[in-house]
């Protein structure tokens, strides 16, 4: 015989005579809800045992609707037992995810069993729970199906740290959704974590990453390289289409804070003239064609001008007119590989004749000389005299 409830679980005499004759599933539902939205309320411990023991009764009820029922109305609750919680967490799916995504009774152990299960929408109800441990990621990120570290991932209060950004990119290296979710997050990101997912994301994410304004400024320059190598790649129909990218992905720097002298700089020393003029233009505000004006202005007043429109450092002007200028007479060969070839000629010359660069520019280009294939200066002085065809682009 089911005893009558406590005055404090707003159950009426109604509802306890039902119960008791009335055993349909639907009325057993109705009893769940009733029973879960009052657990939270001011009970004398007599009383508070006497509900946790209908809720006992309904846990194991035969009916999925009934533990359903109950553990939608209970999946908030801090005064859910601990072995109703564990109950309803190993329970099927339908019941156990409202548990597993909120129940704060549940510790981590039991989540990492649950974990272990397999169960691809438990192990994702999981990763999206409030303040999840970094015990718990590690697990799910080891463990857990592509969907759920991807949740992971996108859960902004999970605690995960480097090694567990780390491991997620190893396991899943082509995997949008999981790069996605990095992405979304409004947690301040790993230096090593965002410059890995610059050789690693989609275009379409490669984009959306620059907005981000925990991009150190080393991998902001990184991902201008990308996308501008993306846009050399790509055959535009016309100019227009072009002039577009390169325009928004100036306006996608911005955003994220990081269109500034020495991005420009570093851009103009690694040879894209057409980066240079974008940024120049938007943060001068200038149209484009005024600001080409006063970049190749042969006098001393056009560079300097549009530098102070755009609230550059002057301290930035001479390595960025000498750099200006090596770029300008250096061309591309026309051979196959003439980009590599020719970015390598250009930060050569701009780091034996510029001495006006500080030490960061220095090292960050310095480094970049050396990441590039080495050039034959032999075969090319051949080439060049005509000696040796010039290699044909590949078909």
């Amino acid at each position: 015989m089911i005893k009558k409830p406590p005055s404090g679980v707003h159950l009426s005499e109604a509802d306890v005579t039902r119960l008791t004759l009335d055993k349909s599933e639907q009325n057993r539902s109705s009893v769940a809800q009733k029973l879960g939205h009052q657990i939270d309320t001011g009970l004398s411990a007599e009383e508070r045992g006497i509900a946790e023991d209908i809720l006992r009764s309904l846990a194991h009820d035969v009916a999925v609707t009934v533990r359903q029922a109950l553990a939608e109305s209970l999946k908030s609750s801090p005064n859910l037992p601990k072995d109703v919680a564990q109950t309803l967490a190993r329970d099927v799916e339908e019941v156990a995810l409202p548990i597993l995504q909120h129940t704060p009774t549940l510790s981590d152990d039991e989540l990492i069993e649950v974990v272990a299960s397999g169960s691809e929408l438990k192990q994702t109800a999981i990763a999206q729970r409030p303040n999840l441990s970094a015990t718990v990621s590690d697990v799910l990120v080891e463990q857990g199906t592509e969907n759920a570290v991807a949740e992971l991932m996108r859960n902004g209060t999970a605690q995960i740290n480097e090694k567990g950004f780390d491991r997620a990119l190893t396991r899943f290296p082509d995997s949008n959704k999981v790069h996605g979710g990095i992405l979304e997050r409004d947690t301040t990101l790993p230096n090593k974590v965002t410059a890995r997912l610059v050789t690693m994301v989609s275009d379409q994410l490669l984009d959306y990453l620059v907005k981000r304004q925990d991009v150190p400024e080393e991998v902001a320059v990184d991902v201008l390289l990308r996308s501008r190598e993306r846009a050399t790649m790509h055959l535009f129909s016309d100019e227009d289409a072009a002039r577009n990218d390169v325009l928004e992905l100036v306006k996608n720097l911005d955003e994220g804070g990081h269109l500034n002298g020495s991005l420009l700089l570093r851009s103009l020393c690694m040879g894209d003239l057409e980066f240079y003029e974008a940024g120049l233009s938007h943060m001068s505000g200038l149209p484009l064609v005024n600001a080409r004006l006063l970049i190749y202005d042969e006098g001393p007043l056009g560079l300097k001008t549009i530098y102070e429109r755009s609230e550059i450092p002057l301290m930035l002007l001479p390595a960025s007119r000498a750099a200006l200028n090596v770029v300008r007479e250096t061309l591309f060969d026309g051979a196959e590989g003439d980009i590599e070839r020719r970015r390598r000629r250009v930060l050569e010359r701009v780091l034996t004749q510029v001495d006006a660069l500080n030490d960061d520019d220095m090292d960050y280009l310095i480094n970049k000389l050396d990441s590039l294939s080495p050039i034959d200066f032999l075969t090319e002085a051949r080439m060049l005299a005509g000696e040796l065809p010039h290699p044909q682009p590949s078909a």
